[in-house]
């Protein structure tokens, strides 16, 4: 991916992964090449809370078996069955699209009720013409972590044609 920036759903999955490489290493903060695939491997077998499905599920359509499963006789290894598994896997592969439509539709509910709670806690603001306001600091703005993230006061000066609204001072004209 050339901007993982420009992808939400890229930037949040490299977010877990990275906090899962920094619990794995500790003080070895050289060694994360040797622990990435396992961070990425644990990523794609753990249940996710928008889906309630894993990634690995989503994508091949069954619950990945885990080398310790193998190593210890799990009841999953020790009941394989070669013609059940063929079977439950043409059934899987039959059934997959209807899994993730399932994982779709509860991913889409979860963001719904993102948005319906923050929508909740907003309050429109009205700003009259002459009040103190503040503006947001952009990334040149912003040199430190401890910088202030506003700008200003400024008076309120606004200019409203169709259904934009410029505000500001006189030498800088914002738009939202």
């Amino acid at each position: 991916m050339e901007h993982p920036q420009t992808n939400g759903q890229a930037e949040a999955t490299h977010k877990v992964i990275l906090q899962g490489l920094k619990k794995k290493m500790g003080a070895a903060k050289a060694k994360w090449v040797d622990i990435l695939p396992e961070v990425v491997w644990s990523y794609h077998t753990t249940v996710q809370s928008t889906t309630k499905e894993t990634p690995f599920d989503l994508v091949y359509g069954g619950d990945a078996i885990l080398s310790i499963e193998v190593e210890m006789m799990s009841r999953s290894v020790e009941n394989f069955s070669e013609a059940t598994s063929e079977e439950g896997r043409l059934y899987r592969l039959d059934t997959i699209d209807e899994l993730r439509e399932k994982a779709r539709i509860r991913e889409s509910v979860q963001k719904w009720r993102i948005e319906a709670k923050y929508l909740s806690k907003v309050h429109a603001r009205e700003f009259k013409e002459r009040d103190l306001i503040l503006r947001k600091a952009g990334e040149a703005n912003m040199d430190s972590k401890l910088a202030s993230r506003w700008i200003g006061p400024y008076r309120e000066r606004s200019i409203q044609v169709g259904d934009l609204r410029w505000w500001g001072n006189h030498s800088d004209m914002e738009c939202s």
